[in-house]
């Protein structure tokens, strides 16, 4: 008879500044005129101030000279005049709601455990065949957040879309906003998914030799199980951050 155990303790710790700083871009092509504008009238005081610049073209045309094109005045002014045409704050919030202050990374460690035993034992049925049964079961904690940065809706999403394909049916809106709710051990609350314990995997094997052991046929099932937790450990560090982070953009104007 053969035995054995095996335990997998998992953790992806990640630190990140992903979500940490705010966002800016000074973009010329935003200006009026897609920036055209501002070109000209940069060259108009630089000739007037004898300082290098594109040319010296009466009419102050800066693509007139051979030395700064009309491109890269435009780009020079624009970053002079400091004027953010797109910006975007980030921000991110400890395990009791309070903002953090801008530049604290976000620090996750998703984990899970993993146990898995089997038996296994060979009978000579006959001189010539042999057969083999073994039984494996495993169990695999479902994923969490260790220090509680864990959320999910309140209600199932595969739920909440069923309950619109029916409505949609009937010719109805079904609008209930969505509810997110802490989650996970650390807060006392549901498993990003349920445990999964009917994981029994049973095995059979048959080798049979037809010529007194010259030749050997064999032949073998088994159950296997797939499980997702170690992936999710990885997947789940920073994906899972609805109700910690958050950001509000102005858009190009």
């Amino acid at each position: 008879m053969q035995f054995g155990a095996n335990v997998r303790l998992i953790s992806n710790q990640r630190n990140s500044l992903a979500n940490a700083f705010d966002f800016a871009e000074a973009n010329p092509s935003f200006y009026a005129g897609a920036g055209a504008p501002v070109p000209d009238a940069f060259q108009t005081y630089l000739d007037a101030n004898s300082l290098p610049g594109a040319g010296t073209d009466p009419n102050h045309s800066c693509d007139s000279g051979p030395v700064i094109s009309c491109r890269e005045i435009r780009d020079a002014a624009t970053a002079i005049i400091g004027r953010f045409t797109e910006f975007r704050a980030h921000f991110t919030f400890a395990k009791d709601g309070s903002l953090l202050p801008a530049g604290t990374p976000a620090i996750r460690d998703f984990a899970t455990q993993a146990y898995s035993e089997y038996v296994q034992d060979t009978w000579k049925i006959r001189p010539s065949l042999t057969l083999t049964l073994g039984l494996a079961y495993s169990l695999e904690r479902p994923v969490y957040e260790t220090h509680g940065f864990e959320t999910q809706p309140s209600v199932p999403l595969g739920q909440y879309y069923a309950q619109r394909v029916a409505a949609g049916k009937q010719g109805t809106n079904f609008v209930d906003p969505i509810t997110i709710v802490s989650s996970g051990p650390a807060n006392g609350g549901k498993p990003l998914y349920n445990w999964d314990k009917n994981n029994f995997q049973p095995r059979i094997a048959l080798a049979w030799s037809p010529d007194g052991g010259k030749t050997a046929l064999r032949g073998g099932f088994a159950v296997t199980n797939d499980y997702y937790g170690q992936a999710l450990a990885v997947d789940f560090d920073l994906g899972n951050a609805v109700g910690y982070t958050q950001f509000y953009e102005n858009h190009a104007n």
